[in-house]
């Protein structure tokens, strides 16, 4: 039996597993959302090609017509880029971020393609490196089943987007779980300060204390004035620890969940990420 028809899938892809749901409604409108389709592949030398092909046959039996991407951390490198009054093209602005990622990784950023996110001026900007070939592999996925790619967003800039309203002025700190990672950014007046990431297991919540810890302190070292008590806002999958269960290190902790239109019953532990999709 196919797929019922949609208009719009949504997709979160990790390296050893992909989720795909389907969304329906207008602008304005309950958005309705259906999980289709949790793919699991082993690491191998192949596993990229063999998650993509299955992906490429999901999108074909569901009949998308669009299709948009958000990738786990594990898939991306972050680092904040400072503002030079050089530049005045956002082509410039990429060409700097490609320069810092090459200062940083070496010869391996030939290989990246990069997402620089929008910044006033005077201010430091978010920036993610992905290897061109997964972003290729995506395209022809969707391409082949006739499905136009929307957007492909890092976790992290979809996290921040999806509760970017939410952000005023006041220093905080986005604390992203995935199994096997961690990943901290930090913001000061609503402009991005710095991002650290790292493997962690996270179910461990001594061990994610002390990141909180650590991260809270090098946050706290290059703030004018120093944050008494540091604000962390915590997003992580269902399964591994949330907000409530580190309560206990002295922070101003906000677990940020998917509510409301936002929430389906039946997904997979990490699926939820996909509806963070632009």
């Amino acid at each position: 039996m196919s797929l019922l028809s949609s208009d719009s899938l949504r997709v979160f892809v990790a390296a050893d597993r992909v989720a795909v749901v389907r969304t329906s409604g207008r602008f304005g409108s309950a958005r309705r959302a259906q999980p289709l389709r949790t793919l699991h592949v082993e690491a191998g030398d192949d596993s990229g090609k063999a998650m993509l092909a299955a992906l490429g046959g999901v999108f074909e039996e569901a009949r998308a017509k669009r299709v948009s991407v958000v990738l786990s951390n594990a898939l991306v490198r972050y680092l904040v880029v400072p503002w030079s009054d050089r530049i005045t093209s956002a082509e410039e602005r990429n060409a700097l971020a490609r320069h810092a990622f090459t200062q940083v990784f070496g010869a391996a950023a030939a290989g990246w393609t990069f997402v620089v996110s929008p910044a006033g001026k005077e201010t430091h900007t978010l920036a993610a490196a992905v290897d061109t070939s997964v972003l290729e592999g995506l395209r022809g996925a969707a391409g082949r089943s006739g499905a136009r790619l929307r957007s492909v967003q890092p976790l992290l800039m979809a996290v921040y987007n999806h509760w970017r309203a939410d952000v005023g002025r006041e220093a905080l700190s986005l604390l992203l779980l995935e199994p096997g990672r961690w990943c901290w950014a930090s913001l000061a007046g609503g402009v991005w300060q710095r991002v650290q990431s790292g493997r962690v297991d996270a179910r461990d919540d001594a061990a994610v204390a002390e990141i909180m810890t650590r991260q809270s302190s090098l946050d706290a070292a290059g703030a004018a004035p120093a944050l008494a008590v540091p604000q962390v806002w915590v997003y992580a999958e269902a399964g591994v620890p949330s907000a409530a269960r580190l309560a206990a290190g002295g922070w101003r902790l906000r677990d940020l969940v998917l509510g409301g239109r936002d929430r389906v019953e039946g997904m997979e532990p990490g699926a939820e990420h996909a509806l963070l999709a632009a």
